[in-house]
Parts: C-alpha cells; structure tokens; sequence
C-alpha cells in the first residue's frame, strides 16, 4: 500500500513539474506612430457606379501594424467602410472599391477617402484623401411602361435639369 502511494505523490509532484509554464508576459514597444509612404486613388474622374482603386504603403519602423480603416464618402454620406489587417511592419493594400449610383447624388462630387493606421499599441495616424470627383451618367433616353402595356420613350430636352419629353401619352 506505501508504493502505490509513494507512487501516486511521485506522478502528481511530476504532472504539477511538468504541466506550469513560464507566465506570459505582455510585449510593448516604444511609442511609435505609423506613416503612410506612399496613398493615392488610381482615378481622377469616375461616373456612379464605377469603382475606385485604393493604394497604400505603410510603414513603422518600431511597432508592428495592426489594422488599417478605410471609410469612403460621398457627399458627407458614407458609401463604403472596411477594416483590413495588417501584418509585419511594413504592408501593402490594393483594393478597389464600388460608388454606387443612388437618389441625390450631385454632379462633380469628390470622393473621399479616411484612412487610420493603427499599430500593436493602438496608436493611430489618419489621413484623407479627396483627388477623385464622380459625375452622373448622362441617360439621354429614358422608357416608360405603364400598366397598359404599350412603352413610351422620354427624350431628355433639358440635361441641366433632367427633364424629359414624351409624345403620345394620354396622361
């Protein structure tokens, strides 16, 4: 009976040896903020609903990245948001991006681009973007279907106003 447990105290002092591991410790660095090397939107002019294509290069040369926010607006209307990881000290995003075309959106608006660089730390470097501008598409003629059955076609006559001109209608 003393071996078997003799036995038992020498497994349980082996497993409590074996099973504690060195605590982990948090890692930091000195404070460090990331830089935007290189950032450009590849368009200058786009019409809605075409995309636009996003660069950038980022850096810091101490503190290894974490994430990098990209928020896209239109006429103070945010139209695209997203959050990219980052990895490493140094990474590149190529990414392209949509603007769709929807109701009272004016011609010649600038797109702009926000972006936030954070680190490991949390510490955070912003920057906007606003080279591209997004003009309406020019619809020149429009078709009206109503329930009858029989299709009209709208000829635009004043482009600056949008308005158009059908021939034929009863109503």
């Amino acid at each position: 009976m003393k071996r078997s447990d003799q036995f038992f105290l020498i497994l349980l002092l082996i497993s409590i040896i074996t099973g504690c591991e060195k605590e982990q410790r948090l890692v930091t660095y000195p404070k460090s903020y990331p830089v935007f090397e290189r950032v450009n939107v590849a368009e200058t002019d786009i019409v809605y609903g075409d995309s636009i294509t996003l660069y950038a290069e980022i850096k810091d040369r101490i503190t290894p990245l974490s994430t990098l926010e990209v928020q896209i607006v239109v006429n103070n209307e945010l139209v695209r948001k997203e959050s990219i990881r980052t990895k490493g000290n140094q990474d590149t995003v190529l990414r392209k991006y949509k603007i769709p075309f929807t109701a009272r959106r004016p011609e010649n608006a600038v797109v702009k681009v926000y972006l936030s660089s954070i680190n490991v730390d949390g510490y955070t470097t912003d920057t906007i973007l606003g080279t591209c501008r997004a003009h309406r598409p020019v619809i020149n003629n429009l078709w009206l279907v109503p329930k009858t059955g029989k299709t009209y076609k709208m000829t635009l006559t004043d482009s600056a106003n949008y308005i158009y001109h059908v021939e034929g209608m009863n109503f």
